[in-house]
C-alpha cells in the first residue's frame, strides 16, 4: 500500500518580489518591460496552472509596493501609523500624509477604493502603458499642492490594506491575503480569524476614516479650516456614510459637499452626462472623466478637472454648481429618409411571425394530444382549435 504524506506534495509557486528576478525592468518612459522582449508589457498567463500565475503576480505586486513607497517618501510623502499607539510588530494600518500636513488650513483627504494597497490607484496603468507614477497618487498630490493658493496638504486614506499578516508584519489587501504562500501547490485558500487577521478600530473602510478623521486630522491639524474629499470606487460609500452620520461635526469645514461626480465615458471631459442610480443626489452633477473603459483610471484622466474643482470649492465659501445644460437633440439629416429610397444592401433584413411562441407551443401541445387520442397525425399548417382532449389551459400545462 502506498500513503502520501504532506511533505511529498507539490511546493507552493515561489517567484523573488524583485522586478530582474522576474525578468522585468523600468524603461525610459517609467513602464515596466520584459527584460528578454523590451516592447512587451507584463504578461499575466504563463502557465496552464493559474496558481502559478498568481503568485507570479503577486511577487510583482508586493515589488510595486515597495517601490511606490519609496516613491512617495522621495517626494515628500511620510507613512504613519494608526492606531497612532501601535508598535509596527503588532496589527495597525498605514496612511500617508505630504510634509507639514500638521501646519495645514486646507486639508484634502484622497479615500481610494478598498482593493487598492496604498498609493495606488490603477495597476493596469502601472504594469502597462502609462508607467509606474502615473497609476499612483503622486501626479494628483503634485498638482494639488502646485495649484494651491493656502497652505495645503495631503492626506492619503487606506481603506484597502485592512487585512493583518501576521508573519510579513503588515496589513495587505483581502486579495493579497489570497494570494500568500500555501502548505502546497494543492492548497486552497487560507482561513481568516478575526482575532488574528482584524486591525482594532480598522476592520472595515468606514471604521478606517473614522480613526483617520478623529486620529489624525482633527488631532494633528488644529488649523484646520478647509477639508476636501476625493473619493472612488467603494470609497464614495465609505466617505458619503461617515459624513451623513457626522455631520454636525465637519460641516463648518468640509467643502465637496458640493462637489460632483465623474463616470466612465468617452464625451469629453467635464460633459454633462445622466448620474448612474448610486449617485443620483439633488445638486449633485455627474460628468464624463474621459475615460471610456477603466473606472480605476477615472481620478487619473480627470486629474485636471478635479484639481480645479477642489481649489475652488476651498477657496469661494459661496460657490454653487452652475446649473446643467441640457444639449439640444440634433436630429439625424436622413432620420425622414423614406424606405423605398433606402439602397436594399443597406436595408436591415426583417423578418415576420405570424404567431407569437407561446400560441405556437400551445398549438404544438394541442396537436400531441390529438394524436395520442386518435392516432392521426394532425395538418401541419391546420389552424383549427378544434382538438377534442386538451380542455383549457391546466391540462396544457400538465403536459
Amino acid at each position: 500500500m502506498f500513503r502520501r504524506t504532506w511533505a511529498g506534495l507539490p511546493a507552493d509557486a515561489a517567484f523573488p518580489a524583485d522586478l530582474a528576478g522576474l525578468g522585468y525592468f523600468i524603461d525610459e518612459n517609467d513602464e515596466i518591460k520584459s527584460i528578454n522582449n523590451p516592447t512587451e508589457y507584463f504578461r499575466y498567463h504563463i502557465n496552464r496552472n493559474d496558481r502559478i500565475n498568481l503568485r507570479r503576480r503577486a511577487a510583482l505586486s508586493r515589488f510595486i509596493e515597495d517601490h511606490v513607497a519609496k516613491r512617495l517618501a522621495k517626494n515628500g510623502i511620510k507613512t504613519l501609523i494608526l492606531p497612532r499607539e501601535a508598535p509596527t510588530s503588532s496589527p495597525h494600518s498605514i496612511i500617508a500624509a505630504t510634509e507639514g500636513f500638521e501646519e495645514a488650513i486646507h486639508v484634502v483627504l484622497l479615500m481610494g477604493d478598498s482593493s487598492k494597497a496604498l498609493g495606488i490607484i490603477d495597476e493596469r496603468l502601472i504594469d502597462g502603458k502609462g508607467g509606474i507614477e502615473k497609476g499612483t497618487v503622486i501626479p494628483l498630490i503634485k498638482g494639488l499642492g502646485a495649484s494651491s493658493t493656502m497652505p495645503t496638504a495631503v492626506i492619503v486614506a487606506n481603506p484597502g490594506q485592512l487585512y493583518w499578516w501576521p508573519a510579513g508584519r503588515k496589513a495587505i489587501t483581502a486579495n493579497a491575503s489570497s494570494e500568500l504562500r500555501l502548505p502546497s501547490l494543492l492548497h486552497f485558500g487560507r482561513s481568516y480569524h478575526p482575532e488574528i487577521n482584524d486591525i482594532p478600530g480598522h476592520r472595515s473602510p468606514e471604521e478606517h476614516l473614522q480613526s483617520v478623521m478623529t486620529d489624525t486630522i482633527a488631532r494633528m491639524i488644529p488649523g484646520l479650516k478647509r477639508l476636501s474629499v476625493i473619493s472612488q470606487g467603494s470609497g464614495c460609500d465609505a466617505a458619503l456614510k461617515y459624513f451623513d452620520t457626522n455631520w454636525q461635526s465637519w460641516s463648518s469645514t468640509l467643502s465637496t459637499i458640493r462637489g460632483r461626480g465623474y463616470l466612465v465615458s468617452d464625451a469629453d471631459l467635464d460633459t454633462p452626462i445622466a448620474p448612474t442610480h448610486a449617485l443620483m443626489y439633488p445638486g449633485f452633477p455627474t460628468l464624463a472623466s474621459a475615460e471610456h473603459l477603466n473606472a480605476s483610471a477615472i481620478s487619473i484622466r480627470a486629474a485636471e478637472s478635479i484639481i480645479r474643482h477642489v481649489n475652488i470649492l476651498a477657496t469661494d465659501v459661496k460657490f454653487e454648481n452652475p446649473p446643467v445644460s441640457i444639449p439640444a437633440l440634433v436630429e439625424d439629416e436622413d432620420e425622414h429618409e423614406t424606405w423605398d429610397a433606402i439602397p436594399g444592401e443597406d436595408k436591415p433584413y426583417v423578418s415576420t411571425e405570424l404567431q407569437n411562441p407561446i400560441n405556437r407551443q400551445r398549438q404544438q401541445i394541442r396537436r400531441w394530444k390529438r394524436f395520442a387520442a386518435t392516432g392521426e397525425a394532425p395538418d401541419e399548417d391546420s389552424e383549427s382549435d378544434d382538438v377534442p382532449v386538451c380542455e383549457g389551459t391546466e391540462d396544457a400545462d400538465k403536459w
